[in-house]
Order: structure tokens, then C-alpha cells, then sequence
């Protein structure tokens, strides 16, 4: 099993804290968002790692870590980030936002799945979407009713 890590972002919410880094290398207690992904997935013997970067790509040096740049991040969303990884993808494979913190139980979960394809859904997502302009509430529920059909 391999991991892609979705890293292209341009982590425009942040401000301040993500203007000169990536947002997956802002520090969170002490370590970064991205390393603790890492730590996690090597927990779960989960080596074989690919991370899809876009600005600031030299920021990010880890090690046994094969990196994609994708040069175009500017110009699609996330999918066409994940597309430039499409070379990767030939086994099986878990797909993550390098900004997401989630602890050791998510990917237990994740990796005890024994379907051909799941995702994880935060069930108390909503208290996260109030008041935004960026990706609002109402497309979230849309994507979630799509995928209950």
C-alpha cells in the first residue's frame, strides 16, 4: 500500500502563517501538519509515500519521499493535482490533503477497510463550514448527498 499526499495548495486562508510555507509545514504543537501524516503512516508500515507539491516546493525535504511538482496547481483544483500523480497510482493506494490532522484510529480504520474504494467523513463537519466564503457549506452538502445515493 502507498500514500499520495496532496500538498499543492496555496494555503490563501492562513495569512500570515502559510504566506512564506506551504500550509502542510506550519507547525502544530511543535511539529508540522505533514510530519505527523508521516509519523502516522509509518506507524502503519506505510513507506511508500508520494507527495503532489505546488509553491514553495523546495520547502519541503523529507526523506524517502518521492515528490511530484505540480507546475500547474494554479490552474485547477485538487483532482488536477492528484492527476499528476496518476504514474503512482497502480497498486493500492490512500489519498490524503496534507492539511488534514487526524490521528492514529482514522487510519486504522482506513487501512482495516475492506472495500474497493472509501472515504472518510468527519460526521460533525458542519461547525467548520459556518461563515465561510471558500468552498461554503452548501457544496459540502451537495458532495456528501452525491455520495449517498
Amino acid at each position: 500500500m502507498k500514500a499520495i499526499i496532496l500538498a499543492a495548495g496555496e494555503g490563501s486562508r492562513m495569512g500570515k502563517l502559510a504566506q512564506n510555507i506551504p500550509k502542510p509545514l506550519v507547525m502544530v504543537n511543535g511539529k508540522s501538519i505533514i510530519e505527523r501524516q508521516l509519523s502516522i503512516l509509518k506507524q502503519n508500515k506505510i513507506l511508500d509515500v508520494i507527495i503532489v507539491t505546488g509553491s514553495h516546493n523546495e520547502k519541503f525535504n523529507f526523506k524517502n519521499v518521492v515528490y511530484v511538482n505540480d507546475l500547474e496547481h494554479k490552474k485547477h483544483d485538487t483532482l488536477g493535482s492528484l492527476i499528476t500523480a496518476r504514474d503512482y497510482m497502480n497498486d493500492e493506494i490512500i489519498i490524503t490533503y496534507a492539511d488534514q490532522i487526524f490521528d492514529e484510529k482514522i487510519m486504522e480504520s482506513v487501512i482495516n477497510f475492506k472495500g474497493d474504494i472509501g472515504i472518510t467523513v468527519d460526521l460533525d463537519w458542519e461547525k467548520n463550514y459556518v461563515n465561510r466564503d471558500q468552498h461554503p457549506k452548501i457544496i459540502f452538502q451537495e458532495i456528501l448527498a452525491l455520495l449517498w445515493i
